[in-house]
């Protein structure tokens, strides 16, 4: 009968197993701010604490260091989460 009968997959929808493109999109371009942010994030949080210290510039570069860190691992945590590609 009608119920025995496959329905086609809509235009645009993702793969069997895969995320909808339009959710892979947007995973992609969150990379565009985090990394910056996180960078940015750590130098700021060093530089204030270089201030409050007198530390100047350590502390400002072991935490641009740990941006540069967690930057680079939002990365690999994107690039493993993307499931990988079929060669067509």
């Amino acid at each position: 009968g009608p119920a025995d009968r496959a329905v086609p997959p809509a235009a645009g929808s993702a793969p069997a197993g895969g995320p909808p493109p339009r959710a892979r999109m947007l995973s992609l371009l969150s990379l565009g701010f985090s990394v910056p942010l996180a960078v940015v994030g750590g130098g700021a949080i060093g530089y204030f604490l270089d201030r409050a210290f007198g530390t100047t510039p350590w502390l400002a570069l072991l935490f641009l260091g740990f941006g540069v860190a967690a930057g680079i691992r939002n990365v690999v945590r994107a690039a493993g989460a993307l499931p990988a590609r079929d060669p067509e």
